[in-house]
């Protein structure tokens, strides 16, 4: 039989409300010695701490934003300057070399458009003719990419992989750039021919020296779009016509006043070669306030162009200032099958004038009988003008098809003509840039143009015509 538990007898102990109340504290105490002690912080310790944290973030702030300059100056000054845009054989283009060459070429075609049309206010031009001017080549194109730096900056990018083939090419050849060379380039910029100065005044005063004073300067103008070749019913008339009319988007001149010209008076050599010095001068020094470019910037961009007219020379040395004219006359018909009928009543004996007359969808021509005239064969689209060169005289030649339609030919004689100097200096540098673009094409696999370009066209100097 188990033994009953031994109790003393007396009534069990109560816990104390106060005891219990140590034993929490106790407890807590306790706790807190493993945990986090929560203290009791004043208002004012509360503020000096948040300000303490304002003024940390404040200065974290200033810190991320100086470094984020630092980068983006860094970028600026070292990196995007230093980007490739182009690369020709192995050598580089780099981004702060087409932005000078884009800042030279409109300061370039700033100046020829401003010229132009202050001679042609002077001259008391009205709207319709400061139109018409402008509405030819190469000033139509000048005044487009003053306007649209894109189409600028696609001009330049192509003529700076050209150059680097041009420098390849001459010194292959063994051809160098002298100073008279590049003073010739500036002569052809501001139009100016030191040999009216090399024969003397009207009162018997010795010559003066053209190379006396000279001041290297900007390139000549920009090279000018080819003009599209004219449509083979084009003729004098037809020309003078268009050159008076006007012209919208772009390329429109804006209005203004126009002010009674102003006879200038007869100047001495000396007052001419200071003119043209000054001249230099003065645009010397607006390139230099309105751009980044140095005198050596200049200078570099010059003997580039100096460089492209010395190759030129010799590879059109053995060009012939002979061209072929041709006396012809068309009809022009929709399809090929009413060219065919044209043709047939022709062997049959029907008028060429009276078929001209009668059906030719050239009604300009077709009013004379089908009549062109004389005409250089480079004037004509080129179907129709290797139809003409190569006609047996006064034989039927057709259906010729251009983009005009079908055309029905007879050239009624063809003879070689002498041109002019504009036209052989045109002539002549037409087949330059055939041939260049023959030299590109050799090395497109070694040719690689990015799209930076694109979004590193500056739009400093800007065009300001006078009195706008």
């Amino acid at each position: 039989m188990a033994k009953r538990s031994q109790t003393t007898g007396l009534p069990k102990t109560r816990k104390s409300k106060s005891s219990d109340a140590s034993g929490e504290q106790s407890a807590a105490a306790s706790k807190s010695k493993g945990g986090v002690k929560r203290q009791y912080r004043s208002r004012a310790e509360r503020e000096a701490t948040l300000q303490r944290r304002i003024i940390l973030g404040t200065a974290i702030t200033a810190v991320v934003l100086i470094v984020l300059l630092i980068v983006a100056i860094g970028f600026e000054q070292f990196i995007r300057p230093n980007q490739v845009v182009a690369t020709v054989n192995g050598k580089d283009i780099f981004v702060s070399d087409y932005e000078k060459r884009i800042q030279m070429e409109r300061a370039a075609i700033n100046f020829q458009i401003v010229n132009q049309y202050a001679a042609a206010i002077a001259n008391g031009a009205t709207n319709e003719i400061l139109n018409s001017i402008f509405s030819q080549e190469p000033y139509s194109t000048w005044l487009r990419e003053a306007q649209v730096k894109e189409q600028l900056g696609s001009r330049v990018i192509n003529e700076m992989v050209n150059d680097e083939l041009i420098l390849e090419e001459l010194n292959a050849r063994g051809i160098s750039i002298t100073e008279e060379d590049i003073q010739e380039e500036i002569n052809k910029f501001f139009n100016f021919d030191p040999e009216a100065l090399t024969g003397g005044d009207e009162d018997g005063e010795e010559a003066v020296d053209p190379t006396a004073t000279p001041t290297p300067f900007v390139s000549p103008t920009p090279s000018p779009e080819p003009t599209p070749t004219p449509q083979p019913t084009a003729d004098a008339e037809a020309d003078d016509e268009s050159e008076g009319e006007n012209v919208d988007g772009p390329t429109a001149i804006p209005t203004t006043a126009i002010s009674t010209p102003v006879p200038e008076p007869t100047l001495s050599v000396e007052e001419r070669l200071a003119n043209f010095n000054d001249t230099v001068e003065n645009f010397y020094q607006s390139v230099l306030e309105d751009t980044d470019l140095t005198r050596a910037d200049i200078d570099a961009y010059f003997e580039i162009l100096a460089r492209r007219t010395a190759l030129q020379k010799v590879v059109t040395e053995d060009a012939s200032n002979q061209e072929m004219y041709v006396n012809a006359r068309h009809i022009l018909v929709e399809n090929e099958g009413d060219a065919q009928d044209v043709i047939d009543a022709l062997a049959n004996g029907e008028s060429f004038a009276a078929l001209a007359q009668a059906i030719s969808t050239d009604t300009g021509s077709g009013a004379r009988g089908g009549e062109l005239g004389w005409a250089p064969v480079r004037n004509y689209v080129e179907p129709f003008a290797d139809a003409v060169r190569d006609a047996e005289i006064g034989s039927i030649v057709g259906p010729v098809q251009t983009q005009f339609g079908y055309h029905v030919i007879q050239v009624t004689a063809r003879e070689e003509r002498e041109m002019s100097d504009a036209q052989f200096e045109a002539e002549k540098a037409q087949m330059f840039q055939e041939w260049l673009q023959e030299l590109r094409d050799e090395q497109t696999d070694h040719i690689e143009i990015t799209d930076r370009w694109l979004s590193n066209i500056p739009t400093r100097p800007q065009l300001v015509l006078p009195g706008q």
